[in-house]
């Protein structure tokens, strides 16, 4: 993932909370893990699969 990628998660993470959503990454393999970490934005984005599966709402 580049930052190209990374504007697009951005951007869905704004529309789907400007919705009422929440944009869950789930799977992230160690090239995007890293990325968003340097960019400080991977607490941004839903990460635990588990939480997401089961329906529960992760924290804002």
């Amino acid at each position: 993932m580049d930052s190209s990628g990374l504007n697009v998660l951005v951007r869905l993470r704004r529309r789907m909370r400007a919705e009422g959503g929440r944009l869950a990454v789930t799977g992230l393999g160690s090239q995007p893990t890293r990325l968003l970490k340097i960019t400080d934005t991977y607490d941004l984005f839903t990460t635990d699969a588990a939480a997401v599966g089961n329906g529960a709402r992760p924290p804002a």
